[in-house]
């Protein structure tokens, strides 16, 4: 079936007790999708034919199923958590899936027994109290449990849902409201330092690490650069996928497939990279140990936390390469437009959110040269430093001068 707006979903239609059914599933029309449409219309077909088709049990969400006297008030939480999970299965990337499998497993021991239309805003708060989590994970764990309600009020199997009154940041733990991660970024002589100990210790890894250090790029999309994304000619980087829990996928967010420009530094890695794993895999980096693509964080991971001890450096995470790239950019006093273009945000407030104090470094370093009229205004030049107009003699210019007056401004 084709929308207006051009999306097209699958839709099965049979008929059953004289009624004409058709019945949307939640699946793209590719041929492993609609080969699995086909089995279950036969098998819909073929549970009618032995009379024991029970509407609900394949369109819990269908209206059809009341219609037929089958209704799913009687539904556990838990029953609906496994059937949420099965559609998240075939819909969502890998990674996703596996958030949402987390949740149902933190959501399921505590409610999973309870009928849909008797949970009570007490099940659910005394469930997110027991929970000793980051208020951010108690929100994720809540995602499924919300669709769910959403979808049985749209069925009418219940009237509210008990979620909407009720506040998580008001039943978390104090030293649980705020995530213990922080930006804490190496500077410039930290790197150094850091390059150096990698280049004695671990020489297979340094390539890896000083590029993740001066293209910004997170883990993930460190893991999954091939050679194939690499211009030479315009000296940039393509940004189209990642690898996250050990499978490929699409990147982060839309704004996250993106071009990079090489920085210097970046492309000096890929330089020193490129025979050392070009013939060996398409992917850029590969684990020095196994010449094989990089796929589990910790692979990464470990050699990072053991450079840092050698070098005598703070511990800290391998994601602070992005922060640092960052950081570093912002302090120079760099386009904050451009840094978060180059990181793959959809937007500067992301950048000043997290990088607010090295915004102001750079602008404290680097005084703004104005090219507006309104910019410079009151302002001249004098033995080539900026000096102050006395605002008296700016009035009686304007005057007595009916053209625009041209003010000049330099930065020292």
């Amino acid at each position: 079936r084709t929308y207006p707006s051009g999306k097209q979903v699958i839709q099965i239609q049979f008929q059953y007790k004289g009624v004409t059914c058709k019945e949307i599933l939640r699946l793209d029309p590719t041929n492993a999708n609609l080969k699995y449409a086909d089995n279950l219309k036969g098998e819909i077909e073929n549970k009618i034919t032995k009379n024991c088709f029970n509407y609900s049990d394949y369109f819990p969400r269908s209206k059809r199923a009341r219609l037929f006297g089958h209704t799913i008030s009687n539904a556990a939480v838990g029953e609906k958590l496994e059937s949420y999970l099965q559609e998240r299965k075939i819909n969502s990337p890998h990674s996703t899936y596996g958030a949402y499998e987390r949740a149902c497993k933190a959501l399921i021991p505590h409610i999973g027994n309870i009928k849909l239309v008797d949970l009570r805003q007490t099940h659910i708060k005394d469930m997110i109290i027991s929970w000793d989590v980051r208020l951010k994970t108690i929100r994720n764990y809540l995602t499924p449990l919300r669709a769910i309600l959403d979808d049985a009020i749209q069925d009418e199997i219940i009237d509210r849902s008990p979620l909407d009154k009720i506040k998580p940041a008001k039943l978390v733990k104090n030293n649980k409201k705020q995530s213990d991660y922080f930006v804490d970024p190496l500077s410039l002589n930290e790197i150094t330092i850091f390059l150096n100990k990698s280049l004695e210790k671990y020489p297979g890894w340094v390539n890896y690490y000083q590029f993740a250090f001066f293209s910004g790029l997170r883990t993930s999309e460190l893991y999954g650069l091939k050679w194939q994304d690499v211009d030479w000619q315009s000296i940039k980087i393509k940004i189209c996928r990642a690898v996250v829990e050990r499978k490929e996928k699409e990147t982060k967010t839309k704004s996250s497939n993106r071009e990079v420009d090489l920085l210097p530094m970046a492309q000096d890695a890929l330089i020193k990279q490129r025979p050392v794993s070009a013939m060996k895999s398409e992917y850029v980096f590969i684990n020095p140990y196994t010449n094989k693509p990089i796929l589990d964080y910790e692979e990464s991971s470990k050699p990072f936390k053991s450079i840092l001890r050698l070098a005598k450096l703070r511990e800290r995470t391998q994601y602070q390469t992005r922060h640092s790239y960052a950081s570093n950019l912002l302090s120079g006093g760099e386009n904050i437009f451009y840094v978060a273009e180059q990181m793959g945000h959809k937007d500067v407030q992301m950048v000043m959110r997290v990088y607010a104090r090295w915004i102001e470094q750079g602008n404290e370093k680097n005084r703004h040269t104005f090219i507006s009229d309104f910019g410079n205004y009151g302002a001249s030049v004098e033995h080539g430093k900026a000096v102050n107009i006395k605002t008296d003699t700016v009035i009686n210019t304007l005057q007595h001068n009916s053209e625009k007056v041209q003010v000049l401004f330099s930065a020292p």
